[in-house]
């Protein structure tokens, strides 16, 4: 990738700054090129100089939010205990929460699923060493249930203003039952 200079860099980010406020507003479907570059205050092909559509805009802002979830999860590292590893990723995603909560909302978002099969490999081993009297195919089911309730809380607590503290609710997340 190329240099870029400050203005391309304060470019980038008035688009997609004004992308996401967009987002807040109205679903994807209602958001075009023409309403982020009025907002962004860039000419359209500013916007296609960078981007093929807001689409790729898209996915570069979750690939950002993706890149930074899987920081935090692999800081801790495989020995760390399912509470350290919440802490860390709800922390995560404190930091960027306004962003979380609008991406999250978008039903084209693929987020979830990303962050979901980053953190599988922590799932699998905590339903293995934990549940190892379960027969494998209920092990599955409750990997399932483990991941998708998560996934709704986590969701829930973004949409809330993270209203509730990050150690209970790591709490919560790494000992459900």
């Amino acid at each position: 990738m190329a240099v870029q200079t400050r203005r391309v860099r304060y470019t980038l980010k008035a688009i997609r700054d004004s992308f996401l406020e967009l987002l807040a507003e109205r679903p994807l479907g209602k958001v075009t090129v023409s309403a982020v570059c009025a907002r962004a205050d860039v000419a359209r092909g500013t916007f296609y100089l960078h981007y093929s559509g807001l689409g790729e805009l898209l996915d570069e802002i979750e690939e950002d939010l993706i890149a930074e979830f899987e920081k935090r999860l692999r800081v801790k590292g495989e020995a760390a205990s399912r509470t350290e590893h919440w802490e860390a990723v709800l922390s995560a995603l404190r930091e960027q929460q306004a962003t979380w909560a609008i991406v999250l909302a978008a039903p084209e978002s693929k987020v979830i699923a990303k962050c979901l099969a980053l953190t599988r490999a922590y799932t699998e081993r905590d339903c293995q060493q934990n549940h190892s009297d379960l027969a494998p195919d209920l092990v599955g089911y409750l990997q399932t249930f483990l991941e998708q309730g998560s996934a709704h809380v986590v969701t829930r607590w973004l949409q809330d203003g993270c209203s509730t503290k990050i150690k209970p609710l790591a709490g919560l997340l790494a000992q459900p039952f």
